[in-house]
C-alpha cells in the first residue's frame, strides 16, 4: 500500500505472496516506490511495516517482479512455488488477492478471480523476452503480484491443491475493444446497432522465469530450484 508520512494508508498498489522464508514477492511497480512511502500490510494481525529493502533484476531483463526483505512481525508460510505439471491452454487457474472497492481512499477487499489459461506466449512473443501466461480473466487494479495457482492432479482418489505456477500483473495491452452490430426490428423497419465491448485477458510472468529472477536476487531456500523445474518441465520448459 502508498502510506503517508503516519503510516496512515492511502492507496492500495498491489498484492504480494511469500516464497521463502523471510522474502516476499510481488510486482516491481508496486513495491518500487520513494523511501517511506509504500508499507506492507498484514492483513491477518493488521501490522503496518515499511518496505525497506527491495531486491530488483539485476540483469535488468524487463520482468514485472520485485524480492521484498519482510518487514512483518510474524513468519510467513512460505508457498510451493513448482507445479507439478506444464501449464497449457485449457489448464484450470486460479489466482487470489486484494483489489480496491473505493477509489477515493483505502479500502480493500480480499477476493480470487480463476478461468483458463488461453495461451502461453514464448519469450519471443513477450516485450520483456520471456514467456507469459495469458488468462481469460482479467488481472484487475490491486491483483499485481498475486500469485497463480494450479491444481496439481489427484493422489489417492483425492483433488491435491498445486503450487504457484506464476505472478500475475495488469497489463493494459491485453485489452481488446470488440464491436458487435446487430439489427433491431421495430414493426415494419429494421436498423442498425453497435455494441462496444471490451475483453480484457490477464498476464502472468510463467513460474520459470520467475523461479530464475529469485535465484539471480538471492532467494536460496526457494522450496524448489531451476533444475527442478526443468526435470518436471522435461520438454515443455520454455
Amino acid at each position: 500500500m502508498r502510506v503517508d508520512e503516519n503510516l496512515d494508508p492511502i492507496g492500495l498498489l498491489g498484492t504480494a505472496f511469500c516464497p521463502a522464508v523471510g522474502v516476499l514477492l510481488t510486482c516491481a511497480h508496486v513495491a518500487d516506490g520513494p523511501p517511506g512511502t509504500v508499507a506492507i500490510h498484514d492483513t491477518l494481525t493488521d501490522e503496518i511495516a515499511l518496505i525497506e529493502n527491495v531486491r530488483l533484476d539485476p540483469d535488468q531483463r524487463g520482468l514485472d517482479l520485485a524480492l521484498i526483505d519482510s518487514p512483518l512481525e510474524r513468519d510467513l508460510e512460505p508457498l510451493i512455488v513448482v507445479p507439478s505439471e506444464v501449464v497449457r491452454p485449457g489448464t484450470e487457474t486460479w489466482t487470489y488477492g486484494y483489489f480496491s472497492t473505493n477509489p477515493t481512499k483505502y479500502e480493500i477487499q480480499a477476493g480470487y478471480f480463476g478461468g483458463r489459461v488461453t495461451t502461453v506466449q514464448t519469450g519471443a512473443e513477450t516485450s520483456h523476452g520471456s514467456p507469459d501466461i495469458v488468462l481469460q480473466y482479467p488481472v484487475v487494479e490491486g491483483m499485481s503480484g498475486a500469485p497463480l495457482i494450479v491444481q496439481s492432479g489427484e493422489s489417492e482418489g483425492q483433488t491435491r491443491l498445486g503450487g504457484v505456477t506464476g505472478v500475475c500483473y495488469a497489463s493494459r495491452a491485453q485489452r481488446v475493444v470488440a464491436q458487435e452490430v446487430t439489427d433491431v426490428v421495430q414493426g415494419s423497419d429494421t436498423r442498425s446497432e453497435t455494441l462496444w465491448r471490451v475483453v480484457e485477458f490477464g498476464l502472468a510472468h510463467h513460474i520459470n522465469p520467475v523461479a530464475e529472477f529469485l535465484a539471480r536476487v538471492g532467494a536460496d531456500d526457494l522450496r524448489a530450484d531451476v533444475e527442478e523445474l526443468k526435470r518436471r518441465a522435461g520438454d515443455g520448459y520454455v
